[in-house]
């Protein structure tokens, strides 16, 4: 057996041989019967494609953490509580106002938590909350216009190089 390695179509010496990083992984490496190592760049681009789009997604999540917390339960209380201050908005502040403690906090309890540390009343945790929802869409969309638009850009490369480009073209702020 030899002890090649086949980089498009040319054999060279696998003994201190130091492939480029290409992204690609050691598994689309497998030696043939003779020993030589093939290196199909084809056959390994859409792997490659797929890995560079989920790194696409993990990278947004990383750039979103910085605005967020992570968590489903802490998903989920975002959620409650702008749910919680569209409904306080919408009945109005007099309304809300006027709620003695107890049933402010039946009424609306996860704004109500917020009541003291965040703002002074259920009103004023409630416009808090739906302002900062708002700031949030603004930069949900960018984020994932980023995204997005990376994944395209992955998807319409035809070499490796032309998807390292695409994936490291993705800016986020």
């Amino acid at each position: 057996m030899t002890n090649q390695v086949n980089i498009a179509g040319q054999l060279y010496p696998a003994s201190g041989l130091t492939l480029p990083d290409r992204g690609f992984r050691d598994d689309w490496l497998a030696p043939d019967a003779d020993g030589i190592v093939l290196i199909n760049w084809d056959s390994a681009l859409p792997k490659y494609k797929t890995d560079m789009k989920t790194k696409v997604d993990s990278d947004a999540e990383t750039y979103r953490l910085n605005f967020i917390t992570a968590g489903d339960g802490m998903a989920m209380t975002y959620r409650e509580k702008f749910e919680q201050a569209k409904s306080a908005n919408a009945a109005g502040q007099v309304e809300v106002d006027a709620l003695y403690a107890a049933t402010g906090i039946a009424t609306y309890p996860t704004l109500a938590a917020s009541v003291g540390i965040e703002a002074a009343t259920i009103w004023d945790v409630a416009q808090l909350v739906i302002g900062k929802a708002e700031a949030w869409a603004d930069l949900s969309y960018l984020i994932e216009k980023s995204r997005l638009s990376g994944k395209a850009a992955i998807d319409a490369a035809t070499t490796d190089v032309e998807v390292r480009a695409a994936y490291d073209a993705v800016t986020w702020g």
